[in-house]
């Protein structure tokens, strides 16, 4: 296997990276800054102290050093920034570089980011990584299992990658519906947050993460996915892991809404998920109203305790 190339130098770029370390190749990571750079090359324990102290990751904030000759590039950070590197990495990477997905959201105007890309990259063979797995977790090597959507070839290299016992890899031809599930658990994790920092009940946080899951089976489906793939480590897997803990950004998100404290809108993917999955849903005509009500979330006129109540009122239906 070639050059390697990780975007993203935060907590999940680097995760995904030592787990390519553990299987003996090295990857390059492509970082925001020079000082973010000197971090993981030369600092990288004070935030990961279950790495070794002589660490191999490294990397870099110039994309022409990080993406020549890559024949894999793994997108690990948010999406707006992933879509600002596809001129360099047509223009630097192997012509028929395998491009592995891992970040999680829609496209600024609703599209799939497969979608984006297959459209914007030359030649490369796209895929996407998804499933339940918290950063921390893959860099103490706890057991995880994460599913890679795309062509054989792709699945086959990603599990060459990636596949050891305490990372399992599953492949997947369903990139459709992988891609919903990852956008969509952001979402519902803001909602069961909600639910939760409004002191609602066990019962009905396990409602709002199983409706949640038709919601995301629903427009899945209208977009060309599977339903299968909801109900796997994609959708289910990663949303329950994301809605039944504190340590999701997004369910602490919308548990501190709920509580009016303080909250960091920089870290809301499920937010921006949210507005995006509404857009697509009124294309495809679909119900989505927990999607609709995090749609709302940020509006500062907005009465959440009124909303949710409004929200269990509806008339009843057949699952």
């Amino acid at each position: 296997m070639n050059k390697i190339a990780v975007i993203g130098g935060g907590a999940w770029g680097c995760a995904l990276a030592s787990a390519i370390l553990k299987k003996g190749y090295f990857p390059f990571i492509l970082t925001s800054s020079t000082k973010r750079a000197k971090q993981i090359n030369n600092e990288f324990l004070s935030r990961f102290k279950s790495l070794e102290s002589k660490n191999e990751l490294i990397a870099h904030s110039d994309p022409v050093k990080v993406f020549g000759n890559a024949s894999i590039i793994i997108l690990a950070t948010e999406v707006n920034r992933v879509l600002s590197f596809t001129n360099q990495i047509n223009n630097y990477s192997e012509e028929n570089c395998h491009i592995l997905i891992a970040s999680k959201g829609f496209g600024p105007n609703g599209e799939l980011l497969s979608s984006i890309l297959q459209e914007r990259l030359n030649n490369k063979k796209i895929g996407v990584l998804s499933g339940p797995s918290f950063a921390q977790e893959v860099i103490d090597y706890k057991p995880t299992a994460v599913v890679v959507a795309g062509e054989l070839e792709t699945i086959e290299k990603s599990t060459e990658l990636f596949h050891t016992p305490e990372f399992r890899v599953y492949g997947s031809n369903d990139i459709i519906g992988t891609s919903v599930s990852g956008a969509m658990k952001n979402v519902i994790a803001i909602a069961a947050g909600i639910v939760y920092g409004l002191e609602l009940g066990e019962n009905a946080r396990a409602a709002i993460l199983t409706r949640g899951l038709a919601e995301t089976a629903k427009l899945a489906r209208g977009l060309g996915g599977q339903t299968k793939t909801v109900f796997g480590l994609a959708g289910a897997g990663d949303m329950a892991l994301s809605s039944l803990s504190m340590t999701s950004r997004n369910f602490s998100w919308g548990f501190s809404l709920a509580k009016k404290q303080p909250i960091d809108d920089k870290l809301t993917e499920g937010l921006n998920s949210s507005k995006m999955a509404i857009k697509i849903a009124k294309k495809i005509e679909i119900e989505m109203p927990i999607t609709e009500l995090v749609s709302k979330a940020d509006n500062k006129n907005f009465d959440l305790q009124t909303e949710v109540e409004n929200m269990m009122k509806r008339p009843p239906k057949l699952e």
